[in-house]
């Protein structure tokens, strides 16, 4: 017979002194402890513990919210340690369901709330990390996380959005110097980010250019095409005279600094003039917001589509 914490029994009678061993105790509290200690097994106390669950059965039952599935018993806390000691078959499948259902990546909070699941959030949480390791258990809870975040964004406004990262960027960037933010490891993994986009092109690009042949099959696109031994574009139809540009952000923002974005403007200008005037052709530049974004390469291949589906001049459009 368990102590229940909540449960106040009415030992007051007693006068701090146990009926059975005629023990002398502080208070009432210390008296319900000493008759229910689990070590006390002599048949006097487990009797006096019985008659006093009997008198307060109503509000056991109250705080008593689990029940055993096996054999029906009420407890009013965790049921592991019960399944651990009388039905070890039955918590045995339960570890199994939980590391199951976290692999799927559901959460322990998540697992624990699950019907046929019988363990709280912390016993889930321990026996997941012995049982997986702590190298595996924490690269799925991150992974975790981070479907969680993905999901909550997804269901903010854009306006929302803008909110939230204009208190990121201020509580990122609010106090440092210029010299400072050129240092920043976002500064220098957008440097390395636009490097390496320069060369072999963004998702963006890439997926332009196979909607392309599947749309204008008719046209010979050319990936990274070369004007000469200077120039190159990122996409063209040269027999059709079509020359497209796909302008990451450092086309238009101060990614590298201002005299890099100068140098960029200038030689975009430059390239304008080379497609325009020397190749009469015509040059489409479609301004990219940086990340992949599937439903906004289709907008402008569909803009880029219904363009050249008639008559086009040797000009220089932006998308």
């Amino acid at each position: 017979m368990t102590y229940i914490q909540g449960i106040k029994y009415n030992l007051s009678e007693y006068n701090c002194r146990c009926p059975v061993c005629d023990k002398q105790h502080r208070n009432n509290k210390c008296l319900a402890d000493h008759i229910f200690h689990r070590n006390l097994r002599d048949e006097g106390h487990v009797k006096f513990a019985k008659f006093l669950r009997y008198m307060y059965e109503y509000e056991f039952l109250q705080k008593a919210k689990k029940k055993c599935p096996v054999c029906n018993k009420l407890f009013s806390r965790n049921l592991g340690g019960h399944f651990a000691r009388i039905h070890k078959d039955f918590y045995h499948n339960q570890k199994n369901l939980v590391v199951q259902y976290f692999l799927h990546y559901k959460s322990p909070s998540e697992i624990k709330k699950i019907q046929d699941i019988y363990m709280d959030k912390k016993t889930i949480s321990t026996y997941l990390h012995k049982e997986l390791g702590r190298e595996k258990f924490t690269a799925i809870s991150k992974a975790i996380m981070g479907m969680k975040a993905s999901k909550r964004w997804a269901l903010l406004s854009l306006e929302e959005r803008k909110k939230k990262m204009e208190l990121v960027r201020y509580a990122e960037w609010g106090n440092l110097t210029s010299e400072q933010r050129k240092r920043h490891p976002w500064v220098i993994a957008g440097r390395k980010a636009s490097l390496e986009s320069s060369i072999r092109g963004s998702r963006n690009q890439k997926y332009a250019f196979e909607l392309l042949k599947m749309k204008l099959p008719a046209y010979n696109w050319i990936y990274n095409y070369a004007i000469n031994d200077n120039w190159q574009i990122d996409i063209a139809a040269s027999e059709q005279k079509i020359f497209i540009e796909w302008d990451g952000r450092h086309h238009r923002i101060p990614i590298h600094g201002e005299g890099y974005l100068n140098n960029r403007k200038n030689r975009d200008y430059l390239k304008n003039k080379i497609v325009t005037e020397q190749l009469n052709g015509t040059m489409i530049r479609v301004n990219d917001g940086g990340r992949f974004n599937k439903k906004f390469v289709e907008e402008k291949v569909e803009q880029i589509v219904e363009m050249l589906g008639k008559k086009v001049e040797s000009e220089v459009v932006i998308l």
